[in-house]
């Protein structure tokens, strides 16, 4: 029996190391992942094929954005060290004064003005007594023209615009400076929706750019727990990338290099978002209809015009005109009709149920996602890629043939998904087709240095 309990306590104990060497294992798994996407330039009506639309073009949710780490940072962590607007350690902070002491410190200033000019006004009599008896002329009230009610002052802004005048700068621009501050003002806040109440804080992200740079650069922590952007230097593919430049039919959008951490199983592995190209978020609506253009208001109507407009109404150059129109009809743009719809469903008090253009949240060309993650196959563990990507791009939606010669084409901004699940070999490239677009993917293994050898390389 002792044998047996020793053998036992001995295959337990081995058991139990292989178990925690290879739960080691699995939690060590880190890769440099290198993507570079382009454009094949390719009008989405002029394919023969038939693709599926997405429903709108929202933008994508993932578990790691190590993109807008780079072109929008949060500040919010920089942000709760600066005093509260209205606390007593902010820079800027004020009591609030009572009546009472704003009447008095009034009274004060009143008193200290009064004993400054009646000081000032004595000095200025001696003197003034001192040089007319040297010079023995005595003016008279009609010589001095600055005495009595009469008196001359020059303003701050009178002496402001001789200098401008002088100088010769009156038509300069002025120069304008961004507004900042040294304290915080903006409380988080409460919403309650979907039997739940949820925190809301300011948004202190920067605004997104008109466009994705094609390359970025981030930074080369050798020990860094999460997943983050990478700098030029652990690029690998500037050849090929460099290749795809030159290629006349093909158009570079981005090209990248992250490190994460790579766990097994397709539900444990966390969801990198990717996106490129450029920014629509100005141009089209959420839906991925055309924002409409701004009204201008009518400059106002003088009474005489107004009396002129309604005489002008009752001739026959009104229904001259409204049968020249008639004659020839036009066509009405699809964001028109949309704007009058708006401006009926307002009047009528229904809620317009057409999103509104809203330039904080960006609408990228190419937007999706991408999922590395471990896979035991036959007890080899094998990468897998699953990817879904978004390719968005403004299609007509009017005849030509109907189209005036002076009007611009209406377009409506489309979303074109792709998806693929697929096992991948590391330091190999891998080519993800479509004809829209095409990315290169190659993920090569990290070894992440211990905490000595990174302080020794420090």
């Amino acid at each position: 029996m002792c044998r047996l309990s020793r053998v036992g306590g001995g295959l337990l104990s081995a058991m139990l190391a292989l178990s925690t060497f290879q739960v080691q294992a699995e939690d060590d798994w880190w890769f440099d992942v290198e993507v570079i996407v382009f454009d094949r330039n390719a009008a989405l009506t002029h394919l023969q094929e038939t693709f599926e639309i997405a429903k709108d073009v929202s933008p994508y949710s993932a578990d790691i954005d190590v993109i807008g780490n780079i072109i929008r940072p949060d500040i919010n962590w920089i942000k709760q060290n600066l005093a509260r607007c209205d606390g007593s350690d902010a820079p800027l902070w004020q009591p609030v004064l009572s009546l009472q002491d704003i009447t008095q410190t009034h009274e004060q200033w009143l008193q200290e003005q009064h004993r400054t000019s009646g000081m000032a006004s004595s000095l200025v009599d001696d003197e003034s007594e001192r040089q007319e008896l040297q010079s023995g002329v005595i003016p008279t009230s009609t010589d001095n023209a600055f005495n009595g009610s009469d008196a001359f002052t020059v303003e701050a802004a009178d002496i402001a615009g001789y200098w401008v005048e002088f100088s010769g700068i009156s038509e300069a621009s002025p120069v304008a400076v961004p507004p900042f501050r040294y304290c915080e003002d903006t409380l988080p806040w409460l919403t309650y929706s979907d039997s739940g109440w949820k925190r809301h804080t300011a948004d202190n992200r920067l605004p997104a750019p008109q466009a994705i740079p094609i390359e970025l650069s981030g930074h080369d922590w050798p020990r860094a727990s999460q997943a983050h952007l990478l700098s030029a230097n652990a690029q690998e593919l500037e050849k090929l990338s460099e290749q795809i430049r030159r290629n006349r039919d093909l158009t570079r959008l981005l090209h990248v290099t992250w490190r994460q951490e790579v766990r097994f199983g397709q539900e444990e592995a966390s969801t990198v978002r990717l996106y490129a190209g450029q920014n629509y978020a100005d141009r089209f609506t959420l839906d991925g209809y055309a924002v409409p253009p701004t009204l201008e208001m009518p400059a106002p109507v003088e009474e005489s015009q107004q009396e002129d407009a309604i005489k002008t109404l009752t001739e026959d150059t009104f229904f001259a005109d409204l049968n020249a129109r008639l004659a020839t009809p036009q066509t009405v743009p699809l964001s028109r009709l949309l704007q009058l719809q708006a401006r009926k469903d307002s009047a009528s008090g229904v809620k317009d149920k057409q999103p509104t253009a809203n330039t904080d949240t960006p609408i990228w060309q190419i937007d999706g996602y991408m999922r590395v993650f471990l896979k035991y196959i036959n007890r080899v563990p094998y990468l897998h890629i699953d990817s879904e990507m978004f390719y968005r791009q403004p299609v007509p939606v009017t005849a030509k043939l109907s189209q005036v010669a002076s009007e611009q084409p209406e377009y409506r901004l489309v979303s074109v998904p792709f998806k693929q699940l697929r096992r991948v070999i590391s330091n190999q490239l891998h080519y993800f087709d479509h004809p829209l677009f095409g990315m290169v993917v190659e993920i090569r293994r990290y070894e992440r240095p211990d905490q000595q050898e990174d302080a020794g390389q420090e």
